[in-house]
């Protein structure tokens, strides 16, 4: 089921294309489980995920302090930081899987994301992961990231939600699209764990792949291998040798 919120914004086009890269053992997970990995917001290499901008966390403090004033509560700022360590440990109760949006394949993504020689890119598009996620009996938020400057900017902070669709601007090339899985969501609360730094949900693969790309420079028989192992796993996927491979014309 997918949650709404006024926080996550769909792209313009119920049909772009997104993409997700892994590695080919990654791959074979995929297959092998049928499932989406999220993983838990506090464990991804940006330390600001989950955070909020500067200009949030002052008029934030502001309002904190005027409402334990008006409480008539003695020592605020212990509260405050309360309120903000409260903020950060709950990064710990969100998993995210990520997409990036192109209407093309992007070498700067396959540089950036495919870490080993034997990459894999999944195309899909945001229709066909919001059909998944709905078919799912777990709880999602979908939505477009937001890339601010967190020196300057604020953000609504009507909900604890909001630093999760919000991401410094020296991330915007990853253009990229989230699905957060909430553990306190209703449908969530006794089956989804993330104690181990994420979790696997069953999806409908079927539904959900468009295209499998394979990564530049790898030789045919990979692609062969790629298709072969889909076939095994029971999936007739279309594999494409990457279009960043073409000769250059002059």
């Amino acid at each position: 089921m997918i949650l709404k919120h006024s926080s996550f914004l769909k792209p313009k086009n119920q049909n772009q294309k997104i993409w997700r890269y892994v590695d080919f053992t990654k791959f074979i997970d995929l297959l092998n489980s049928q499932s989406l990995y999220f993983t838990r917001v506090d464990i991804f290499e940006d330390i600001f995920e989950g955070s909020v901008p500067l200009k949030t966390f002052k008029s934030r403090k502001v309002v904190i302090q005027q409402e334990i004033i008006n409480g008539k509560i003695v020592n605020n700022s212990e509260d405050i930081q309360k309120y903000s360590d409260f903020l950060k440990k709950s990064r710990q109760d969100f998993g995210v899987n990520c997409w990036h949006m192109n209407d093309f394949e992007s070498a700067a993504m396959c540089r950036l994301y495919l870490k080993s020689d034997e990459g894999i890119v999944i195309q899909s598009s945001f229709q066909k992961l919001n059909k998944v996620l709905k078919n799912s009996q777990f709880e999602f938020f979908i939505g477009t990231v937001k890339y601010i400057d967190y020196e300057n900017d604020d953000i609504i902070f009507e909900s604890g939600f909001s630093p999760f669709v919000n991401k410094r601007k020296s991330f915007s090339h990853e253009n990229e699209l989230r699905a957060i899985i909430p553990v306190e969501a209703p449908a969530n609360t006794k089956e989804i764990d993330l104690q181990n730094g994420g979790c696997k949900i069953k999806i409908n693969l079927e539904d959900l792949v468009e295209n499998i790309f394979v990564s530049p420079n790898l030789p045919k028989w990979f692609s062969d291998l790629v298709s072969e192992t889909c076939l095994k796993f029971g999936f007739d996927f279309k594999v494409i040798n990457s279009s960043l491979d073409n000769e250059p014309i002059y």
